[in-house]
Parts: C-alpha cells; sequence; structure tokens
C-alpha cells in the first residue's frame, strides 16, 4: 500500500497501488478501465481491508489511539509491536 510517487522516496520490494482511471478528455470522452486492471483493483482491495481493519484493532489499546509525546526512544515501535502481538494472539484464539 503506499501513495503514487512512494517508489521515489522508498525501496519497496512488494508495493501494491490501485490503477487510477485515466482522466476525461477530448480524446478520451469516455474513460474507463480494462477488466485486468479492474481484477488488480480487487485484489489490492482485498489486502487494504484486511490491513485496516488489523490496526483497527489494534487502536482499541489507549496507546495507539492517541498521540505519544514522550521523547524515550524506540517506544512507538515498542508498543506498536506489543499491540501488534496482542492482536495476533486475539485473532488465531477465535
Amino acid at each position: 500500500m503506499g501513495y503514487i510517487g512512494i517508489e521515489d522516496d522508498f525501496v519497496i520490494q512488494k508495493l501494491q497501488i490501485p490503477v487510477k482511471k485515466p482522466k476525461k478528455s477530448k480524446n478520451n470522452p469516455n474513460p474507463t478501465l480494462t477488466d485486468d486492471q479492474k481484477e488488480h483493483n480487487k485484489t489490492v482491495s482485498k489486502t487494504r481491508v484486511r490491513i485496516e481493519h488489523a490496526i483497527g484493532s489494534m487502536k482499541i489499546f489507549n496507546i495507539m489511539a492517541h498521540i505519544y509525546r514522550s521523547h524515550k526512544t524506540n517506544f512507538e515501535d515498542l508498543t506498536a509491536g506489543i499491540c501488534a502481538a496482542i492482536h495476533n494472539l486475539k485473532t488465531k484464539s477465535k
């Protein structure tokens, strides 16, 4: 997942960006996506929904939902890792 132009900012091995519909113009008055492009967008959307639900599930912990204002090094990474571990434990136990 990411924004358009992320390839210029970061080196990412596996990036999934949906295909945008072309803009309407005089030469292309009725722009549409091909069936392959629509299928790619569906695949990206399915993956993105699972990721968004996981992030939302981790935000039930108060520390993940609010801004952390301390300056301890690696504390944000540690809390994200712990919340992700608890989320994984919760989903595995169902």
